[in-house]
């Protein structure tokens, strides 16, 4: 079979609502020094390499997805052999168990470029552990440090009285429709050591939880002037929070911003189950209630999620349910522990003032060729049939996946990180 060779740069998008932002930002960058790329995802990513060989190819989150595409076991197949791979994972703080799935040993990492960490330990980790090259690895740093900031200057000082939910239920309400007892008997089918019953402890996290949510909005829309904004985790299906909006009316509003970091700078604080998001939260100063105390949920969460430990330090714990309602009816600050700065500085602070502009700047420079243009608009076609197909269907993970002809940018945003505000 022909395949097509193209100086394309291919950027992979794993997640719409975690990565796109990322991606759409190096594809800018690419952009104003001559280089032409595509935001791919799980949708057409595959029906891309298929047909074509790009010249890079830059995997947002994970490594995984890349791997059976362009390897033959361990041997990277003939046509990819002159194009370079760099992998920007989309964590960076986890436990030994996590690092093991992100950074699979079956995995030849000698054939990638560059991998561009989000933090310190995951940089040493995988420095001790795989057979890479040390000139491969990078210390990035945490790429939504700047943006979080910009998404925040956009919306200004006054904010609409709203209380922010962070969404954590992908195993409740997983938007493949996948059932927990799937989650729970793989995790046991696929256990290489003695069982820990990490899943069983999500579940119980998730379902305990939902009631403490579920409750504490019907208090704050019965006893307070706020708004809900519902921030469904990317994992999630937000249509099923319809009927919240259908009981509540224009007081709750499942949340449509794209980045993490636009949906808070909007929030007058949040709360919800024990997230990363805390970490964007800080940021940009909106105060954290953690709901994972009042749901008596702290054991389980350390069983299946050990590194959300040092989260706990930025974050109100209310005890009760009666302490809960006095955080979310009162004024309160956000909390600051210097344990948390020490995390951020330690291990999110990484080596590059920029880490995006960093990365766009490690890319190999293949500037475009008037068949480059052709090959992109070809594939942009091609996927405005994929999207058009997905959208007849419903389909509920054309949400999750990106599409610059379905989702559009956010032009103001852009505009202001690229100059450097």
């Amino acid at each position: 079979m022909a395949f097509i060779k193209t100086d394309l740069t291919i950027i992979y998008c794993d997640s719409r609502r975690r990565d796109s932002t990322v991606a759409i930002l190096l594809q800018e960058l690419l952009k104003q020094r001559g280089q032409l790329s595509f935001v791919a995802s799980r949708r057409n990513f595959s029906k891309i390499l298929k047909l074509a060989t790009p010249a890079n190819i830059v995997m947002i989150g994970q490594i995984n997805i890349v791997y059976d595409l362009v390897y033959d076991g361990k041997t990277l197949k003939e046509r990819f052999r002159d194009t370079n791979i760099y992998f920007y994972p989309s964590e960076g703080y986890a436990t030994d168990n996590e690092y093991h799935m992100m950074y699979p040993g079956r995995f030849n990492y000698r054939d990638t470029k560059k991998i561009f960490f989000w933090g310190r330990e995951s940089f040493e980790w995988v420095r001790r552990h795989l057979d890479v090259a040390p000139e491969t690895l990078d210390n990035t740093g945490y790429p939504r440090t700047r943006m979080a900031r910009v998404y925040a200057a956009l919306r200004g000082p006054e904010k609409v009285p709203k209380i922010g939910i962070v969404g954590r239920f992908a195993m409740l309400n997983d938007i493949y429709g996948v059932l927990p007892m799937e989650y729970v008997v793989t995790e046991f089918a696929l256990a290489k050591q003695q069982y820990k019953g990490a899943m069983v402890s999500r579940l119980h996290v998730e379902s305990e939880t939902i009631a403490t949510i579920l409750r504490a909005v019907d208090f704050i829309m019965k006893n307070t002037d706020y708004r809900v904004s519902m921030r469904p985790h990317p994992n999630e299906a937000p249509a099923s929070y319809a009927g919240l909006k259908k009981l509540y009316g224009d007081r709750f509003e499942i949340s449509d911003e794209v980045d993490v970091a636009d949906w808070l700078s909007g929030c007058t604080k949040i709360m919800g189950l024990a997230s990363s998001t805390y970490i964007d939260a800080s940021l940009i100063d909106v105060p954290v209630i953690c709901l994972d105390r009042v749901s008596g949920v702290v054991d389980q969460t350390m069983a299946y999620e050990p590194a959300l430990r040092l989260i706990y330090e930025t974050a109100h714990l209310p005890a009760d349910f009666d302490e809960l309602t006095a955080l979310v009816a009162g004024d309160i600050e956000p909390k600051r522990s210097p344990v948390f700065a020490e995390l951020i500085e330690s291990n999110f602070t990484g080596e590059h003032a920029d880490p995006i502009k960093h990365v766009a700047d490690s890319i190999a420079h293949i500037p475009a060729r008037p068949t480059t243009a052709l090959v992109k608009l070809a594939i942009e076609a091609a996927d405005s049939l994929l999207v058009a197909r997905d959208r007849m269907r419903k389909s509920t993970a054309l949400d999750f996946e990106y599409s610059a002809a379905f989702h559009g940018r956010n032009r103001a945003f852009i505009q202001k990180y690229l100059d450097g505000e």
